[in-house]
């Protein structure tokens, strides 16, 4: 049976994009915005692009906080850009402001005393840790990814 990845809709994302790249890729996807079909998917992804702080205060308002959480610790959820940095527990962008706490962390701005450009552009590797044995979304760690942050 073939897995279905849900791409989370908060009012942030690049959704076209990303629903695109999965199509390409052989995935089944499907955009929700709906926090009560969550459970049907077998993994996530969340998209971003924008504010940390406005992403949390759109997740919340969608009724979506708890919802990606409580997803998390049972199935695969994968963050691209500003979706990868929500994952984390908060973020200095604009005051501090918590995150889904599902990595520990929290986002800051890259010390330009310690990073030779900013924003970091380029193509780069994934680290990934496979915490599902059936992951929906194995493979791609083998890719390269273009970044673009700060």
């Amino acid at each position: 049976m073939k897995k279905i990845i849900g791409i989370i809709d908060y009012e942030m994302g690049n959704l076209f994009s990303v629903t695109q790249a999965c199509k390409k890729i052989g995935l089944e996807v499907q955009v929700v915005k709906d926090f009560k079909v969550l459970k049907n998917f077998d993994a996530i992804i969340l998209p971003g692009v924008g504010s940390f702080k406005t992403a949390v205060e759109n997740i919340h308002k969608l009724g979506l906080y708890n919802e990606i959480v409580n997803f998390s610790k049972e199935k695969p959820v994968m963050g691209i850009c500003l979706g990868f940095q929500l994952l984390f527990d908060s973020s200095t962008e604009f005051g501090k402001t918590k995150g889904l706490g599902i990595v520990k962390g929290q986002i800051v701005k890259f010390n330009k005393s310690k990073v030779p450009r900013i924003p970091h552009m380029g193509w780069n590797t994934l680290s990934y840790i496979n915490h599902y044995p059936d992951n929906p979304l194995r493979g791609i760690e083998k890719d390269e990814l273009y970044f673009v942050h700060s």
